[in-house]
């Protein structure tokens, strides 16, 4: 019989729903892996994504607008506006919010999928993360409404702007701003950048 995780290292192994459902519960701690191997191959994608970006070549998302607006290119000056622009318009789900535990495994489930390190995502943003699970602040997510291939992106968008000190949290037993939420356990709100549209 396999033994249950002390610690879950993202990065090192697979994840699965047990682990998933326990650290939803606070049962099982996250960190990120301190494996040479797996942070060089995140350092090295995340490279890979800004020399992209600073290129003159198209790059979705990141130079240029979004679905049919791709064909339309972005100034480097309007990089961030882009980015926080995405996270808002995605805002745009309904009904009530999921609860505490839903959170937590909404944060792991996509922490999981990002240190399988595909998407030049910041190793810091993963750290902001994993504070946010070991803090135990939670985005408040509505349960209804999403949009695109992946269904995810109004979901994700909340934890985008959360970690942007934008929007709802829960912490602590109530409901109350995120930005109080992070001032609260001294973490900064990260500034949105260019993060490759591939998917691990």
């Amino acid at each position: 019989m396999e033994r249950p995780l002390k610690i879950l290292r993202l990065g090192e192994a697979s994840v699965s729903h047990r682990d998933v459902a326990r650290v939803a519960r606070g049962e099982l701690p996250v960190v990120l892996s301190d494996e040479g191997p797996w942070r060089e191959r995140m350092r090295r994608t995340r490279q890979a994504v800004d020399e992209r970006a600073a290129g003159p070549d198209p790059f979705y998302g990141v130079n240029t607008g979004f679905g049919a607006s791709c064909v339309n290119p972005v100034s480097v000056a309007f990089g961030l506006e882009l980015a926080q622009n995405l996270v808002r318009f995605h805002g745009c789900g309904v009904g009530p919010p999921f609860g505490r535990e839903e959170g937590r495994a909404v944060l792991v489930a996509r922490l999981a999928q990002l240190a399988a390190g595909g998407s030049g995502i910041r190793l810091s943003t993963l750290e902001a993360m994993v504070r946010l699970l070991a803090e135990d602040i939670v985005p408040c997510i509505p349960e209804l409404g999403s949009v695109g291939a992946s269904g995810d992106l109004t979901p994700m968008s909340y934890v985008a702007a959360v970690l942007g000190g934008d929007r709802e949290v829960i912490f602590r037993g109530r409901i109350c701003p995120a930005r109080e939420a992070l001032a609260a356990v001294g973490l900064p709100p990260i500034e949105l950048g260019p993060r490759s549209p591939c998917r691990s």
